[in-house]
């Protein structure tokens, strides 16, 4: 669309256009909105525990997820952003719905968008829904794709530790510590020396949210 302006003879005339990306960055601005919106709902589940026995907050909870979820497939469907699936499976994992949950994850590692936390997070939920094998790929999938994150071989290690390989995931705990003490590897290694020292046995499966026992 082209705009004239009349001016006085002491002015040329000016050709206006109205600006073609307007539109696309009001769109752009309401989804930025729709995902704001999803998120604020969102994080307060995903990282804080709901405490036991509140019936209230828990129906709270539900509801609010749920409303999350539905905000960040329309989100996705017209934004294609692979955050959404991510936040898609962290908010049914906050409802243990664990096959949905294992089902988002998993498009975002199909979108070739993965990262240490996604592989994570697919062993996570394979352990929790006792697909150990299943965990187990993905587990040396992370490993290869990232060698140096002491992280993603403690990982390994927790995985190995649930097929009843203690030996193999006491090596690759070890091998974790060499490359980083941090808290989760910290965890899995007292949890493995525990088992292996007889004073824990073999947990039977991961706990809901991916506590350790």
């Amino acid at each position: 669309m082209r705009v004239i302006l009349k001016t006085s003879p002491s002015y040329p005339v000016v050709p206006l256009r109205t600006s073609p990306y307007s539109l696309k960055f009001m769109r752009k601005q309401f989804f930025k909105i729709v995902w704001i919106i999803a998120n604020a709902i969102t994080r307060p589940y995903i990282y804080i525990e709901t405490s036991e026995g509140k019936e209230a907050k828990n129906m709270i909870k539900t509801r609010f997820l749920k409303a999350a979820i539905h905000l960040y497939k329309f989100h996705y469907k017209n934004m294609k952003n692979n955050g959404d699936l991510f936040f898609i499976g962290k908010s049914y994992q906050a409802l243990d719905d664990h096959s949905k949950a294992l089902e988002y994850f998993k498009k975002v590692w199909e979108t070739a968008a993965y990262s240490p936390v996604c592989f994570k997070e697919i062993g996570t939920e394979c352990l929790i829904l006792e697909n150990y094998e299943e965990a187990l790929s993905f587990a040396l999938k992370e490993v290869s794709q990232f060698p140096g994150q002491a992280e993603s071989r403690a990982h390994l290690a927790l995985v190995l530790t649930y097929l009843k390989r203690v030996d193999a995931a006491y090596e690759e705990i070890q091998r974790a510590r060499s490359m980083g003490e941090s808290p989760y590897v910290m965890n899995i290694f007292n949890l493995i020396s525990d088992i292996k020292s007889g004073k824990k046995p073999i947990p039977e499966r991961l706990g809901t949210g991916g506590k350790l026992p």
